[in-house]
């Protein structure tokens, strides 16, 4: 039994006694997703932007040795081209049409565009007198091309389910270029994702492996982040964008491996950063410290003093404005701040469940004092490492970090550890999202 199972059972058995776990609140999020509606056939399709704003095309190159069937953007058919090469420019006819491979194979629809190979269709409309192409390929298929560009295949085969799981689930939910007239881009900002070239029979065998699965918590499907190493700690959702989400909740990841970075900047750099984000100008800059952490040790607020005004920035903004790896570093004046890593809890509780005794430490416990809920160590430090907080004031500050992305949902690293260490894909999902089922 995985430590969740555990904290689950445990908590069980001591709601008579008031020790409880704390609900997550309910999503109240749609679970209808940009693709809605975009069926051919009863299948599934999704739009991925590949050329767009400024990467739009005054002509686009685009093949196919089984020749199109045409839609209508209400994907209706309404035609055919024959087997061959076609460059379109903004005013082609076929803007606002799908060109979709003939082959009869639904796996054999291949095409090019751009001397790239995509599976499925080309999606094609004009704007501002330029060109916008998106890749119009059902949902299975482009999880292919992205497992390959978001984890090795030579991960093994749960890890790699498991990826698959909560990849088709993100794009279930993502509608972030809707304005664009797509899904989800090809790039970082959504999930990478290289058509055909990302495939690899390995990856394609785990995604088939779980074709169709997607993560629910309650009745709606999840925004599944995932990153790359999570220092030894996830992040609650709220922790690093604001917004709370049950399934997002901060876990103590016992399979993380070590992962370290260091930097440095000057005062001057600090207050160029600023000012390029939008914030206001400190002036000369005096001092930079942490001035805020979470429960788990991840720096929540940085403070920048100056000569003019003192300037904040939290969460997220903290590692985009530093262009940091994590949020979970120690900040200093002099060189390799110092990070320690903690020993497991001390404190042990045994609960008898069911015939079977559990042993549950004491930062998995919460207690309802009349007014609110609390963790039963309050005060106790529930992180894996403990960060040093020195103010920095001579003109550099220097971070020493752990961990790599926004470690929120599921660290890719621990995922393959624990594939390695026996768990299932289902046991891996459930570990890093919060009361989630997979349907």
């Amino acid at each position: 039994m995985n430590s969740r199972s555990v904290f689950k059972a445990a908590a069980a058995a001591l709601l008579a006694a008031v020790l409880w776990i704390a609900a997550p609140a309910a999503s109240g999020a749609s679970d209808a997703h940009a693709g809605s509606g975009q069926y051919i056939d009863g299948v599934d399709y999704i739009k991925v932007g590949l050329y767009y704003g400024s990467s739009s095309k005054t002509s686009v190159t685009v093949s196919c040795g089984d020749g199109f069937i045409v839609y209508s953007d209400a994907l209706e058919e309404t035609g055919r081209l024959d087997p061959g090469t076609y460059t379109f420019g903004p005013d082609t006819e076929y803007s606002g049409c799908v060109l979709m491979s003939a082959a009869e194979d639904p796996d054999g629809r291949k095409i090019t565009i751009e001397g790239k190979e995509y599976r499925d269709g080309v999606y094609l409309f004009s704007r501002g007198g330029a060109l916008r192409v998106v890749n119009f390929v059902s949902m299975e298929h482009y999880v292919w091309g992205v497992v390959g560009r978001e984890m090795s295949y030579t991960y093994p085969q749960e890890a790699l389910k498991a990826q698959a799981v909560a990849a088709r689930s993100f794009a279930h939910r993502c509608s972030k270029h809707a304005d664009y007239g797509f899904d989800v881009c090809a790039t970082t900002c959504c999930q990478v994702y290289g058509g055909t070239a990302a495939e690899n029979q390995k990856i394609t065998d785990a995604c088939r492996g779980c074709e169709g699965e997607m993560l629910y918590y309650g009745d709606k499907v999840v925004t599944a982040y995932y990153s790359a190493y999570s220092g030894g700690y996830t992040m609650n959702s709220e922790d690093v964008w604001g917004n709370t989400e049950g399934y997002l909740r901060a876990v103590r990841d016992e399979y993380s491996s070590e992962y370290t970075w260091a930097t440095w900047f000057t005062f001057d750099e600090i207050r160029d950063r600023l000012l390029a984000a939008g914030y206001s100008d400190p002036g000369e800059v005096r001092s930079v410290y942490v001035s805020k952490r979470a429960d788990n040790g991840a720096a929540n607020v940085v403070t920048v003093e100056g000569s003019d005004r003192t300037v904040t920035f939290s969460r997220g903004n903290i590692m985009s404005v530093l262009n940091l790896k994590s949020l979970f570093f120690s900040m200093g004046p002099d060189e390799d701040p110092e990070i320690v890593r903690n020993e497991e809890p001390a404190d042990v509780y045994y609960v008898y469940d069911a015939g079977e005794v559990l042993q549950i430490s004491s930062d998995q416990l919460y207690v309802y004092d009349g007014r609110a809920v609390r963790p039963l160590a309050a005060g106790a430090s529930s992180g894996m490492y403990t960060f040093t907080d020195e103010t920095a004031d001579g003109g550099i500050v220097y971070l020493s970090g752990v961990g790599y992305g926004h470690c929120v949902g599921m660290p890719q690293n621990g995922a393959k550890n624990m594939a390695q260490a026996g768990y299932s894909y289902t046991d891996i999902l459930k570990y890093y999202y919060t009361d989630v089922e997979i349907r």
